[in-house]
């Protein structure tokens, strides 16, 4: 049974904020991902972090088209911002009690990864690798592995899709309750070598 779903599975993160909408500031109106990454201050946009509520909030606005893990410098920032970053939150509310035996499935799909490997499809620097965790209320993580060849500097060069990646996660059901629940999206904390993008994240329960 799906719980909940997070995006369009359509292999780009275009649907959250700076993605595919166009941008009336400019001549042209450019899609916004387009446009240098800096241009879009995500400690402006997002001032307290990602802090997403199924059914109530909108991903064209309250979730951003890059997980950064640090932002900046950029020509608008002179210093880089790491506070309120790394970890984004989802909220959702599951009405019934959980079975014990239950057991529930997380899926993450992303449209692109970055590690300190960046485009060059070999193995350099200490992220070349890197573990995006997830936990649910505060249990796990459940790690998503990154690795130096699914690497590419797609949100830096102004993309919003490059290697597509997805896992599922497998959890036990018990970590789930009746009432609000939480999901926490985990970067290296203020490592400016990683960013991930979404495509679309789903939660299932069997």
């Amino acid at each position: 049974k799906e719980l909940w779903r997070l995006g369009t599975p359509d292999k780009t993160a275009g649907e959250y904020r700076h993605g595919f909408a166009p941008d009336p500031k400019k001549p042209l109106h450019p899609e916004e991902y387009r446009i240098y990454w800096g241009y879009h201050d995500f400690p402006t946009d997002f001032p307290n972090g990602v802090n997403y509520t199924v059914g109530k909030s909108d991903v064209s606005k309250d979730w951003n088209y890059v997980h950064w893990s640090v932002f900046g410098p950029s020509y608008t920032r002179t210093a880089a911002v790491s506070a309120n970053m790394n970890n984004w939150t989802i909220n959702f509310e599951h009405a019934s009690q959980i079975e014990a035996d239950s057991s529930g499935t997380l899926t993450i799909q992303l449209a692109a990864a970055k590690s300190s490997s960046g485009n060059t499809d070999v193995p350099s620097g200490s992220l070349s690798n890197f573990t995006l965790q997830a936990f649910i209320n505060d249990q796990g993580p459940l790690n998503f592995d990154v690795l130096w060849y699914q690497s590419s500097n797609c949100a830096v060069r102004s993309g919003i899709s490059c290697y597509n990646i997805a896992k599922k996660l497998a959890f036990p059901g018990s970590w789930l309750k009746g009432g609000w629940n939480k999901v926490v999206l985990s970067l290296p904390f203020n490592k400016n070598a990683v960013y991930v993008q979404y495509d679309a994240l789903r939660m299932e329960l069997n």
